[in-house]
């Protein structure tokens, strides 16, 4: 742990005091307009850094099924969650979440 407080690495969710973290507002992806037609469905999945307010710093992709469509709908999505404040050893803490979003016609 003490890589995380010396170097400012953001801890893993499993690694917090408080954990699970709650989501405290979500966004819902919106559905791509072009798969409509097609109806395909979808799964992106989210590495989130989530600072110590709570809010997200960062997000990346790590694996979409189905097209890369709903991994912008999936980011613009999560960008715009806000989550409980992550403590460890009594300090708050930024971490990383991970998140799954599914998608349906």
């Amino acid at each position: 742990f003490a890589d995380i407080f010396s170097l400012k690495k953001p801890a893993l969710e499993y690694q917090l005091d408080n954990k699970p973290v709650k989501r405290i507002k979500v966004v819902q992806p919106e559905y791509p307009a072009s798969y409509r037609a097609s109806r395909r469905p979808g799964t992106v999945f989210v590495r989130v850094v989530v600072d110590v307010n709570g809010k997200v710093e960062s997000a990346n992709i790590l694996k979409v099924v189905g097209g890369d469509e709903f991994a912008k709908s999936a980011l613009e999505a999560v960008r715009g969650f806000e989550y409980s404040a992550g403590v460890l050893r009594g300090r708050t803490v930024k971490y990383i979440k991970n998140e799954r979003f599914e998608f349906q016609p």
